[in-house]
């Protein structure tokens, strides 16, 4: 698959987006000039040679890519007519919340006390994060609730390993690895061999799977 296509079938073009949510294109460029809705993920700039009857000419063309998921978050904008980064930030916080009550359940209680006792700071970062587009580029739809696995799940590796440090695990944490292994391998964008390496699916899922006998089940 050519990285065109690859992009065109997993991603919204700027009209695309806007056609989808049905807003103009001024709406939803004026959303981000407010601090409301995220950046395009992905830019490409194709640089055009139209050679024809007419003679060559040359143009240049630049086509912005968003996450399919980001329409969910364009239809909050609208449902509830948000107009300032406070109320988007104050929504996008309660949806993160929703989705880390549902994610946590099962997980030792050790794990969740630890990851909610900046809960606020973190939601912050991933706020800023949201907004310059990175989620986009390294979730698989970009929706929240992948964001929010992508947050709590590498923190879970990282705690029940110690930062990978530990030797041997026991059986209840190799239970609760693999829950971790496939909410963060559910979550995250695949690999496109045209692409920049998928760094947390190298950093966590393989070296996971590798270092403790893992696999994703």
């Amino acid at each position: 698959m050519s990285l065109l296509n690859h992009f065109n079938e997993s991603f919204y073009q700027t009209i695309e987006l806007c056609q989808s949510a049905r807003v103009d294109e001024d709406i939803l460029f004026a959303w981000q000039e407010s601090g409301l809705f995220p950046a395009s993920s992905f830019v490409i700039e194709n640089k055009l040679q139209i050679n024809s009857y007419l003679g060559i000419t040359e143009h240049k063309e630049q086509i912005e890519y968003y996450p399919r998921g980001y329409l969910t978050w364009a239809q909050t904008l609208i449902k509830h007519k948000i107009e300032s980064s406070t109320q988007a930030f104050m929504y996008f916080g309660n949806m993160y919340q929703q989705s880390l009550t549902q994610l946590v359940h099962g997980l030792p209680e050790a794990i969740i006390t630890s990851f909610t006792e900046d809960l606020e700071e973190s939601i912050q970062t991933s706020w800023q994060y949201f907004l310059v587009g990175k989620y986009g580029a390294i979730c698989l739809t970009g929706k929240i609730d992948e964001i929010v696995a992508i947050d709590l799940f590498k923190y879970v590796i990282s705690f029940l390993t110690e930062d990978f440090s530990l030797d041997i695990l026991d059986k209840e944490t190799r239970k609760i690895l693999h829950i971790a292994l496939r909410q963060l391998n559910n979550s995250v964008a695949l690999d496109n061999p045209l692409l920049p390496k998928q760094l947390i699916r190298q950093r966590f899922i393989e070296r996971l799977i590798k270092q403790y006998d893992l696999s994703v089940k």
